[in-house]
């Protein structure tokens, strides 16, 4: 008789990080999001290709640009680009190692900078009263929503789950 047991482990992590945006000059806002990781070593996940798998809890971060005009700066997707984007945040733990970069995760306090293809999606609304008719945003052409001399000084994510 042959018995073939399974090497699939799975493990939750969960954490909370803070999301901060900040406009050139001294408008900023900021938004602390509880982020869960269930993940399965390779080949083990529901789609056998997936090892992570985040859920996020928390709000969008709302910065009011100019008296009456809002960026909001939307939650999906925070922890992929948050670990893409870490230039090497928990001391040689190799980029592919997946399950040993989430387990150190909750202890990253230090913000990684996000820049090009790793900033969160910005939108902003026509008109505030109508949410409904949401409008994507370019980081890069701020000005063009609103007004000139806009722009996008900054973007990071980081662990600290005190908020301020």
């Amino acid at each position: 008789m042959i018995r073939l047991t399974s090497a699939c482990n799975r493990e939750t992590y969960t954490w909370n990080q803070r999301m901060t945006v900040t406009l050139e000059g001294i408008v900023s806002g900021f938004s602390v999001v509880e982020v869960t990781a269930l993940y399965c070593n390779p080949g083990c996940g529901l789609a056998r290709d997936i090892e992570v798998n985040y859920s996020y809890r928390g709000e969008a971060v709302a910065v009011e640009v100019v008296p009456g005009q809002w960026l909001f700066t939307l939650i999906d997707h925070q922890a992929e680009p948050m670990y893409r984007a870490s230039p090497d945040p928990f001391g040689g733990i190799p980029s592919g190692d997946r399950g040993r970069w989430l387990a150190a995760t909750p202890r990253q306090i230090e913000a990684v900078e996000l820049t090009g293809g790793f900033r969160p999606r910005l939108v902003t609304f026509a008109d505030i009263a109508v949410p409904a008719r949401v409008e994507a945003v370019d980081a890069d052409t701020l000005a063009a929503v609103f007004g000139e001399g806009v722009r996008l000084f900054g973007g990071d994510f980081g662990g600290d789950a005190r908020g301020g």
